[in-house]
């Protein structure tokens, strides 16, 4: 269900209905103003989820559906990209814990460029293209680790986990390894016998599109 406490747009109304589709409950929306101590104006939108039985399983790590909510409304905004400068989320749990969560639009403007990096792995995934998946991997940044054996072990799971029919995210979170920002990116990608969590770590550079880390876990 939405509930809105401003005129109804169109791409936010679009962003809310995905993150409904995504965890059910209710979400309400709101848009306002706020000025900083050094006069700044901040324009921000506000998405609060309550009565969802898909977000209590996430209640100890918060951040995580907080970080895919503000994502999902982001990615959907389409021309009202540049309307705001950040995206609160707020998650009501059942019991009535209430957390909240801001995201600066430019980093989820970032973290949909990077995306598609991971886009990218998963369509390699779906062809089998494990010669380009291994082109990807920087193995000898923040995380050490062999990525022949790394590609093999992808190989040999693959099979057993059967074909990818799609992919959803679970949020991200930004890391900080060896004084290097780092983007962690993770969903689950859903198999016609094992679906399983996936992610990826990539550097917060927009220039730099290695991925420095990628995990399964079953």
């Amino acid at each position: 269900m939405i509930i809105t406490s401003c005129n109804s747009h169109l791409e936010e109304t679009r962003g809310v209905d995905e993150v409904i589709s995504y965890y059910g409950g209710n979400c309400k929306y709101s848009v306002g103003t706020s000025i900083s101590t050094n006069n700044s104006t901040n324009h921000y939108l506000e998405l609060e989820l309550s009565n969802s039985q898909s977000l209590e399983p996430f209640i100890d790590i918060a951040d995580l559906p907080a970080s895919n909510i503000a994502y999902l409304c982001y990615h959907h905004l389409d021309n009202n990209k540049t309307t705001y400068n950040q995206i609160n989320t707020i998650l009501v749990f059942k019991g009535g814990k209430r957390v909240s969560f801001s995201y600066a639009t430019s980093q989820l403007d970032m973290v949909e460029k990077k995306m598609l990096v991971l886009d990218k792995v998963i369509s390699l995934l779906k062809m089998h293209n494990y010669r380009d998946i291994k082109a990807l991997l920087d193995d000898k940044a923040q995380f050490k680790y062999n990525k022949d054996t790394l590609v093999s072990s992808i190989i040999k799971a693959e099979p057993v986990l059967g074909d990818i029919k799609g992919f959803k995210t679970l949020g991200f979170q930004i890391i900080t390894i060896d004084g290097i920002d780092l983007l962690h990116l993770s969903g689950v990608i859903e198999r016609k016998k094992t679906s399983h969590q996936f992610s990826i770590d990539i550097d917060t550079d927009l220039n730099k599109n290695q991925i420095i880390n990628l995990q399964y876990k079953l």
